[in-house]
């Protein structure tokens, strides 16, 4: 009978799966790991079972969340730091292009620049575009009527008309 895992060996067993995951490797990354020949031994590093496998990959999912900061605020003060740090090295490393995508997704991090994801639909910038015609020009001005709402309510609308045609 093969002897039992310890605890601490299987700490570390999980803490390897964990950055196995990490690093994106998937259950057949954690299968091929463990069954790599040990330098000294010679047999396969930790010769276990699937079933085995998948309580450790368990494990090592359950280990990521308690890991994970749940503080907001320390959460962004890490992700900054770490921009700072990738920074660093990429200037070492004499490479500007990362660097500059580096320094831009820190102020978009900050929300220094304005959202780039506004939507806008045709009918509120006409809107805005006529509302400002009516105020410059006043409910007086040649080509401006009134218009009836379908709930009873009159608004002044500013129209052009096209050339020769009559208002």
């Amino acid at each position: 009978m093969a002897n039992k895992s310890t605890k601490v060996e299987i700490l570390r067993r999980v803490e390897q799966v964990m950055k196995i995951i990490l690093f994106g490797g998937e259950f057949s990354d954690i299968r091929q790991y463990s069954s790599e020949k040990d330098e000294n031994t010679k047999r396969p590093r930790w010769g276990v079972c699937d079933r085995t496998l998948h309580t450790y990959q368990q494990q090592a999912y359950e280990l990521i969340e308690q890991q994970v900061e749940k503080r907001r605020d320390r959460i962004f003060a890490r992700h900054v730091q770490q921009r700072r740090q990738m920074l660093a090295l990429a200037m070492e490393a004499g490479d500007l292009s990362t660097a500059l995508q580096i320094v831009k997704d820190e102020a978009a991090l900050h929300g220094i620049y304005p959202k780039t994801n506004v939507a806008v639909t045709l009918e509120s910038v006409t809107m805005e575009v006529v509302e400002e015609i009516v105020d410059k020009r006043g409910p007086d001005t040649p080509g401006i009527f009134k218009r009836h709402d379908t709930n009873g309510s009159t608004a002044n609308r500013a129209v052009e008309s096209p050339a020769g045609v009559p208002q």
